[in-house]
């Protein structure tokens, strides 16, 4: 599992054409699943809901999402499992097979929804996305 944290201001998402969703304050999470991954969401809920990545009054990396009140916009995205080694163009046999990646991915949504209610926003998996978002800080971090 490859998943990429950015720190908003706001961020919008439409799907195949059609505006679907928008956050304030809050993360962009892009995660893609590979091969050899086992189901993690709740791990992975926990350390999102708490991640401290967002400035306290002393200016510090103190504060989670949950506790400025923010929202999380969560987009499926399995080019970060692409390996760019070789050529120029990239590989992505590592990648997940399409209906295992789709239910945890969907697995995923539901559980941060339900530890977050009202605070999440998704993209729909294997559809033609555009996120157009205003990154804070910048504050951007993997987790793999």
């Amino acid at each position: 599992m490859k998943v990429l944290i950015q720190r908003v201001k706001r961020a919008d998402i439409t799907i195949n054409g059609v505006p679907s969703g928008s956050i304030d304050t809050g993360l962009v999470v892009y995660i893609g699943y590979s091969k050899e991954d086992v189901n993690r969401n709740e791990w992975l809920v926990n350390k999102l809901s708490g991640l401290r990545v967002f400035e306290d009054q002393e200016g510090r990396l103190n504060l989670s999402v949950r506790e400025v009140g923010g929202k999380i916009l969560i987009v499926s995205n399995f080019t970060l499992c692409g390996n760019c080694n070789k050529g120029f163009r990239p590989s992505f046999d590592q990648s997940m097979e399409y209906n295992k990646a789709q239910t945890l991915y969907y697995d995923l949504i539901q559980r941060l929804s339900n530890a977050m209610p009202n605070c999440v926003v998704s993209g729909e998996f294997g559809a033609d996305m555009q996120i157009q978002q205003l990154c804070d800080g910048p504050v951007n971090l993997i987790i793999e």
